[in-house]
């Protein structure tokens, strides 16, 4: 069994996922992509759909961090998967600039602070166990074809 927060264990699951690629690289992309959008889903439903957080407080794994304003942050969240030779990603993110701020935190010169508000790295930690049942289940039955 892999273990998630195994560093060992990440990299030989890269290392399988690669080896799978190169048999069944659509099948691959289609398990990374269900998994990337269960992250996306997450963070959007469970951390950027609730209750403000008093000011100073950082976020939780399991209640909402930021509440919504306009909704862009929200809709913005984007997924992108690549399955070439050599290479295997799925990304989660945001383009928009106020959200990496959220994410990490601020700190800067003129000594404005801002704790972090994470919504992109308690989805993934969240939705890890699940995301690689998913591409276990769909390995087995790729190669038991």
């Amino acid at each position: 069994m892999i273990e998630v927060d195994d560093a060992g264990s990440i990299e030989a699951l890269r290392q399988k996922l690669l080896r799978w690629a190169r048999k069944a690289p659509e099948e691959v992309r289609r398990v990374l992509r269900i998994g990337a959008m269960m992250v996306q889903r997450e963070a959007q439903e469970h951390h950027l759909s609730g209750p403000k957080m008093a000011p100073g407080e950082s976020g939780g794994l399991m209640w909402s961090t930021l509440a919504v304003q306009t909704g862009r942050l929200r809709r913005s969240i984007a997924m992108r998967v690549t399955v070439k030779p050599g290479e295997i990603e799925a990304l989660v993110g945001t383009n928009v600039p106020y959200g990496r701020i959220h994410e990490l935190g601020l700190r800067n010169a003129r000594g404005i602070k801002m704790p972090p508000r994470p919504f992109l790295k308690p989805s993934l930690i969240v939705m890890r166990p699940k995301i690689f049942d998913l591409i276990r289940k769909a390995a087995f039955e790729s190669y038991g074809k």
